[in-house]
C-alpha cells in the first residue's frame, strides 16, 4: 500500500507473529523479520505471510534492531518498528492509510499510542495509557539508542506528528513466562543502572522533542530518583 517497511524481532513467537504481520499488511509494502533462531514455527508462519526472514544471534533489542537496519534490504522511504506481540487496531490502520499520503514534507516521524493488554484486559490506568512512541520514521532520519534496556527510536531531523489510533501490546503467554521475561528485563536494567553510575561502556542519552516528551520525562524520573532508591 505505502512506502513503508516494517522490521519485527522474533524468538519463538508462533503465538503472535501471524496476528502482528496480518495487522500491518494493509499499510506496508515489505515485512522483515529478524529472528533469533526460533525453535518453534515462527519462521515458517512469517514466511507464509510473505515476510523476508533473516536470522542473527541475540545480544539485546537495540543491537538486534540495528542489525536489521544494517542488513535487511530496505528500499522504502519509511521504516516501522513493531514487536511480535503487538498489533495495529483497525482504526489506526485506517488512519495511516488516510493520513500518510498527505503528510507535510517536513514530517520525518510518526508517533503512535500504545495500549497494554494483560491476561485479556486493557490496562487503562496507572500511567499505562497512552504510551506515545516513535514507531514510523523516514529512512536515515532516526536511529535506535545503544542501550541494554528501555531503548527508543530517536528522531534525528525533521518534525513529527502523533496519530490518534492505537496499537496493542498483548502477549498471550502464561504468567510464568511473563515473570521469567521480566526477570530478564531486571537483569538488563541492572546493567543500565550500573553503567549510568560508573560509565562502564558507551551509552547514549535520550533527548526527545518537546512535543512527544513522555518517554524523556519517565527516564529522568527513573534515573534521577527511582534508581537512587
Amino acid at each position: 500500500m505505502s512506502d513503508i517497511s516494517v522490521i519485527i524481532l522474533t524468538y519463538n513467537e508462533e503465538k503472535h507473529i501471524e496476528r502482528c504481520i496480518s495487522s500491518v499488511l494493509p499499510i506496508v509494502s515489505e515485512v522483515f523479520v529478524v529472528d533469533s533462531y526460533s525453535s518453534d514455527n515462527t519462521v515458517k508462519l512469517a514466511e507464509a505471510l510473505g515476510a523476508k526472514v533473516y536470522q542473527n544471534p541475540f545480544i539485546n533489542h537495540a543491537a538486534q534492531f540495528q542489525w536489521g537496519l544494517d542488513n535487511c534490504p530496505i528500499h522504502t522511504g519509511w521504516i516501522m518498528r513493531m514487536d511480535a506481540d503487538e498489533y495495529l487496531e483497525p482504526t489506526l490502520v485506517e488512519e495511516i492509510i488516510r493520513k500518510f499520503p498527505e503528510l507535510p514534507r517536513d514530517i520525518s516521524g510518526i508517533y503512535l499510542k500504545r495500549k497494554h493488554h494483560f491476561l485479556g484486559r486493557w490496562i487503562q490506568h496507572g500511567d499505562r495509557y497512552p504510551l506515545v512512541l516513535l514507531r514510523i520514521w523516514k529512512a536515515g532520519q532516526a536511529h535506535i539508542e545503544k542501550r541494554w534496556m528501555d531503548e527508543h527510536i530517536v528522531l534525528d531531523s525533521g518534525n513529527s506528528v502523533i496519530f490518534d489510533g492505537d496499537f496493542v501490546d498483548d502477549n498471550l503467554n502464561s504468567v510464568d513466562w511473563f515473570i521469567a521475561k521480566h526477570n530478564g528485563y531486571a537483569s538488563r536494567e541492572v546493567i543500565e543502572i550500573l553503567n549510568h553510575k560508573y560509565r562502564l561502556f558507551s551509552r547514549e542519552e535520550y533527548f526527545e522533542k518537546a512535543e512527544a516528551g513522555q518517554a524523556k520525562i519517565k527516564r529522568i524520573i527513573k534515573e534521577r530518583f527511582y534508581n537512587r532508591l
